[in-house]
């Protein structure tokens, strides 16, 4: 499977495809987003949770739940994080 995301070893046809939408149903409906914006919801979730492992924490099961659905687009990021402050009775 060729890369989709944008980064410096994509080249240029593949760099044009990031503007490019892709959709899926779920039980709420069909999402849609581009590319781009599916690569930056998965490399910001990853990168959170990177963060959490270096630091020796990991989330709950509730939150990574939380945070994939963010990353398939059924929560925007308001979403998520009222959902992680309510959780931790930071609402």
């Amino acid at each position: 499977m060729a890369c989709q995301h944008t980064h410096a070893n994509c080249g240029p046809v593949l760099v044009e495809r990031r503007h490019q939408s892709v959709h899926w149903t779920t039980k709420n409906g069909v999402i849609t987003m581009t590319v781009d914006e599916q690569w930056q919801r998965e490399r910001a979730i990853r990168d959170a949770r990177q963060t959490n492992m270096l630091e020796g924490t990991r989330s709950t099961p509730a939150t990574r739940a939380d945070e994939d659905a963010y990353q398939r687009g059924e929560i925007d990021l308001s979403q998520l994080s009222q959902r992680v402050r309510a959780r931790y009775g930071l609402a």
